[in-house]
């Protein structure tokens, strides 16, 4: 059985966790800096399975609440093309560039399960990486709809792309921490901290 490592984006959410008896390293904020860092951890540690944890926005239309947890079933960088002021479009096809990774659904099912056991509300479903987190519920609801995801976050695409290029066997699982139909309520981080530590709790022996 392959070592369990999580990421965590920040010190912020890692100290929810800092005190267990887990491997874990910060990945950094942002798609770039999680994907430079990724990448050079990954070369190292070949060997293990790695899982991203951390906080996610909630968008709107898909029932998620504060607390509940986002297993990822693939991740799309949704602002990552060309956008008119009617429409977004994706680059075109001749430019060979990918802006989703799936994750191994078996593993995605058997975190879904475990975490169910758990007492854990969960949802299985695609994550959306931005380099901007939306304040804009408009903007929510149009990825929301464009791209049929669940939730976003400022990493996974990036730590993604750096698993697939390595061969590393990645999951990716996300605490809700606020609701995008509403940016200007304060994120409930108490109870987002106290689930992710509980996935975390659950997921070390993946």
């Amino acid at each position: 059985m392959k070592k369990i490592s999580f990421l965590v984006p920040s010190e912020f959410e890692a100290s929810s966790i800092s005190d267990l008896d887990i491997e874990y390293s910060l990945t950094g904020i942002g798609v770039v800096e999680a994907s430079v860092t990724c990448t050079l951890l990954f070369q190292n540690n070949l060997d293990k399975r790695f899982v991203l944890i951390g906080w996610a926005g909630g968008y709107p239309n898909t029932g998620l609440r504060e607390g509940d947890v986002v297993i990822a079933s693939k991740e799309v960088w949704v602002d990552f093309g060309r956008k008119h002021k009617d429409r977004y479009e994706s680059l075109p096809e001749k430019l060979k560039v990918s802006q989703e990774i799936e994750f191994p659904s078996v593993l995605v099912s058997k975190v879904e399960k475990l975490l169910k056991n758990k007492g854990l509300r969960t949802l299985v479903g695609p994550m959306a990486t931005v380099c901007a987190t939306s304040y804009d519920p408009e903007r929510s609801l149009f990825f929301k709809n464009r791209f049929k995801v669940v939730a976003e976050n400022m990493e996974g695409f990036g730590v993604a792309k750096a698993a697939e290029k390595l061969g590393i066997e990645l999951l990716e699982v996300r605490v809700i921490s606020n609701l995008l139909e509403a940016p200007d309520k304060p994120w409930d981080l108490n109870k987002a901290s106290q689930v992710l530590r509980e996935v975390a709790k659950c997921l070390k022996n993946l």
